[in-house]
This record gives structure tokens, C-alpha cells and sequence, in this order.
């Protein structure tokens, strides 16, 4: 078991907000003893890749397929939910951006996992329920939302948790999906 986190390039570099989603997931899998592994499809640089290791990732899997480089939520769905299954990860983390909106809940539909939307702070594990509270009513309330599924899905608010970078770097591992 592990938790993977899908993370977003734009021209070779590393989103703000996936750097985030993949400091989210890095703590949920320290949460749970458990290793944390992204997912990168597109082009990218190694070396920006394995920096994903300062946020607490140990294996980055980069599918470099240039037909990856623009957003397509199917195709992308796919993929995710294809590596997923590879990494033996029960916990898929993605930012609630424009293109995490879009694809989070293709890839709960895709894993029949449990979708949270929008998590603000990090998730209690209860056994296999998890806890993860997430702003309602326009931010003026908050709500605990209970995910009693095997697999999860949790879509991070950006701004929402400031990761601290560490040393490490991660593995970059090559992945081929037939996407």
C-alpha cells in the first residue's frame, strides 16, 4: 500500500498547488507508515523531478509520453487511475485546481473510492475510515467528512498547507501506460 499523488508540469516545472498536493500526500503516507509516490505525465527534467524528494515523496513514476503535455481529463483519468493500481496505492492525492476539479472525480469513479473535495487539513485515520475536514458555505463553516471506502481520493485546497522542505530527493522511475 502506498499514497500517490499526482503532480502537475507546465513547461518542464513543478505546479505550486502539486507541490502542495505532494506535501499532503507525503504526510498522509507518514500518517499511515506507508511510502509516498507521485505521478508526473508529460515532459519534465529529472532533476526537477527527484527535487519532489524535499517535500517528502521516495519515488517519483514519470510517464514522458509529449502527447501528455496538455491537459486531457479522460486520458489523464486513465493514467492515474493505471499508476495507481501499479503502486498499490489506496490514497490518491491531487490538488482542487482547475484541472484537479476535473479530473478527481473521473479518477474516484474510476478506483470506486470515496471523493473528498476541497480537504483543508491533513486526514484522521480511523482503522480504515478516514476523517478530512474541508471549508462549506463559502469558507464560513467547515465540515468532517467521513471516506469508510478502501480506496480514497482527496482533492487539496491550494494555500492550504505550507510544505516544508526537507533534503531529500526521490527515485525517478520510468512508467509506460498505454494512455
Amino acid at each position: 500500500m502506498s499514497v500517490l499523488s499526482f503532480v502537475e508540469v507546465s513547461e518542464g516545472k513543478i505546479k505550486k498547488a502539486s507541490v502542495e498536493a505532494a506535501y499532503y500526500g507525503s504526510k498522509v503516507a507518514e500518517g499511515l507508515g506507508t511510502d509516498s509516490v507521485a505521478l508526473v505525465l508529460g515532459e519534465a527534467s529529472s532533476d526537477e523531478l527527484a527535487s519532489l524528494g524535499a517535500v517528502g515523496v521516495k519515488k517519483v513514476l514519470h510517464v514522458a509520453d509529449a502527447k501528455l503535455n496538455n491537459f486531457d481529463a479522460k486520458a489523464y483519468a486513465k493514467a492515474v487511475s493505471e499508476a495507481a493500481a501499479a503502486a498499490s496505492a489506496n490514497v490518491v492525492v491531487l490538488s482542487f485546481n482547475q484541472n484537479g476539479k476535473l479530473l478527481a472525480p473521473r479518477v474516484a469513479v474510476r478506483l470506486n473510492a470515496g471523493y473528498v473535495p476541497g480537504a483543508v487539513a491533513l486526514p484522521e485515520f480511523n482503522g480504515g475510515t478516514a476523517v478530512v475536514k474541508k471549508n462549506v458555505f463559502s469558507g464560513k463553516a467547515s465540515a468532517n467528512y467521513q471516506l469508510a471506502t478502501e480506496n480514497k481520493v482527496i482533492a487539496v485546497n491550494p494555500n492550504s498547507l505550507s510544505p516544508v522542505r526537507g533534503t531529500g530527493t526521490a527515485t525517478v522511475e520510468a512508467l509506460s501506460l498505454s494512455v
